[in-house]
């Protein structure tokens, strides 16, 4: 047995609707019959369904912008899309711009943007007491990893010092103890750039990190 997942849209005219969805959205059409059509652009699959006597209901779609003003200004090229908000920040991460389009769909185009983009330094997951000295170095620190694995570093690193307090007796995570787990968290290859980077700041790294020999 065979299932297809698809969101259910009854519009007016089958034949417009469908050649909207390819021309502005990115869609493309599986199969078609009188009666609806099947479409999907690699996320998400939509079956209109054609049909003149129920109240519409509106298809609220959010599609994804590497540029929202770009973007925006590409989809308010078509004649039937209105700008109902432009270029709004939701957070420090997320800006959207709202757009009614014809057929019944609202859209949400939205952008993001990573910690650096924005100059923001994420707090420590921490549960114990910290040194402010080693709060400052692992935050600073995890700037030298790639953004994609910051965020898994940032709480190996953290989860990994408090029980190595823990196992020393120790209340409070020190400097000492947060490089030694930046260390053991990290993988070897990243260390030569860490040890770099705590030498310029004039702190000891001990034995903790792996070097290639000179």
């Amino acid at each position: 047995m065979r299932f297809v997942t698809a969101i259910l849209h009854p519009v007016e005219n089958l034949d417009r609707a469908s050649d909207f969805f390819c021309t502005a959205l990115g869609f493309s059409v599986q199969n078609q019959c009188a009666y609806g059509a099947l479409l999907e652009n690699g996320a998400v699959t939509i079956r209109l369904v054609a049909e003149t006597t129920s109240p519409q209901v509106p298809l609220h779609l959010e599609l994804y912008s590497k540029n929202l003003i770009d973007d925006t200004q590409a989809l308010l090229k078509f004649p039937e899309i209105i700008l109902l908000t432009e270029n709004s920040q939701k957070n420090s991460y997320r800006i959207e711009s709202c757009l009614q389009a014809p057929h019944g769909v609202m859209l949400t185009l939205y952008q993001e943007f990573n910690e650096d983009e924005v100059n923001i330094v994420p707090d420590l997951p921490i549960c114990l007491d910290w040194e402010n000295q080693a709060v400052a170095c692992l935050q600073t620190l995890l700037k030298y990893l790639p953004i994609e694995f910051r965020q898994l570093a940032r709480t190996r690193v953290t989860e990994r010092a408090e029980v190595l307090a823990a196992e020393q007796g120790e209340i409070t995570v020190t400097l000492e103890i947060a490089v030694q787990a930046l260390a053991e968290s990290t993988p070897h290859f990243q260390h030569p750039t860490l040890v770099a980077a705590l030498h310029e700041r004039g702190i000891a790294t001990g034995t903790h990190f792996h070097l290639p020999e000179s």
